[in-house]
């Protein structure tokens, strides 16, 4: 995710705005019945600017869930599209091995 960019003598205000954004969306994703868990860095480590960040999301073993993690990506990206200010990404990565 990446929002905004915040002016330098804003920065403290853009970190709560950013933080408040992301558990907004953490909420969104976890909603979603395939999601075990979630997990979101922003700032990554001083490397990345805060208003930009990740949020990694851990699907429930195949069956446990009624969808596949493409069909899920695809809800997924559906329900985030509530945040227009915001520029995401959903993509999948599997350790190599196929999507399912």
């Amino acid at each position: 995710m990446r929002g905004p960019p915040s002016d330098a003598n804003e920065s403290e205000r853009g970190d709560r705005v950013t933080v408040a954004v992301a558990q907004r969306l953490e909420g969104k994703i976890r909603a979603h019945p395939a999601v075990s868990y979630t997990y979101t860095s922003i700032g990554a480590g001083g490397t990345q600017p805060v208003n930009e960040g990740i949020t990694y999301v851990r699907l429930k073993p195949k069956g446990e869930r009624e969808v596949t993690s493409i069909e899920a990506r695809q809800q997924v990206r559906e329900a985030l599209r509530n945040f227009p200010a915001l520029r995401l990404s959903v993509a999948g990565w599997n350790a190599g091995r196929a999507a399912t």
